[in-house]
């Protein structure tokens, strides 16, 4: 008789499980917090003339980000990602150490085609991939440079994650992105043009929960 039982309940889990994943759809809604840690570096020039030795350094930035996703197949998904704009203090260094050359204020969207690997463990589910981000600048803010002006851009990114179950069609994730990221800053130090050609490279890892529909 407990043998039949644990059988039974055995059965019914697997059933359970089966019909739960039925009924989950091909859409998936991410919720999570991003830190984005920037490897920054600039070439900066003051009336023309290339200031050797000047660059700036920027803070880690922690922000929440929601991800929309669809099931094209079991092996593919793609996936959009964006989040609650966060503002970095740009900081001279070399012959501008000491110096707060502007804050800007910016939100990284991401699109991305991801590949998903067969299933192991506990329903883990590891996928990899790539894309395209664009960087908007939504706010500049004076510092050292005054009219601070930073184009949008443009950016490859590539990614690679993992998703683990929770129950009742939500689970978590952990995922990061490297986006290649460049772009250009302007404005005039003294009535003096002041330029940067701006390499952030951030690198963006996020853990969340998600949920199937």
């Amino acid at each position: 008789m407990k043998t039949k039982l644990i059988c039974a309940a055995a059965l019914l889990a697997a059933t359970a499980t089966h019909v739960q994943a039925q009924d989950a759809g091909p859409w998936s809604l991410r919720l999570g917090l991003s830190h984005i840690g920037m490897n920054e570096s600039a070439d900066i020039s003051l009336g023309g003339a290339t200031v050797p030795g000047a660059s700036f350094t920027t803070d880690d930035d922690l922000t929440p980000t929601i991800g929309i996703g669809y099931r094209f197949s079991e092996r593919f998904s793609a996936e959009l990602t964006v989040g609650i704009p966060p503002t970095a203090t740009l900081n001279g260094s070399g012959p501008l150490s000491g110096l707060e050359l502007g804050k800007v204020t910016y939100g990284p969207a991401t699109l991305t085609g991801l590949y998903h690997f067969p299933e192991f463990g506990n329903g883990l589910d590891a996928y990899v991939g790539g894309g395209v981000n664009y960087t908007i600048i939504f706010d500049t803010s004076d510092g050292a440079i005054d009219g601070f002006d930073v184009d949008n851009a443009f950016a490859p990114i590539i990614q690679a994650g993992i998703e683990g179950p929770l129950g009742n069609k939500t689970g978590w994730f952990l995922d990061a992105k490297y986006i290649a990221l460049e772009t250009k800053a302007r404005g005039t130090v003294g009535g003096v043009p002041a330029e940067a050609d701006i390499t952030l490279d951030p690198l963006i890892v996020t853990a969340g929960v998600v949920v199937h529909f």
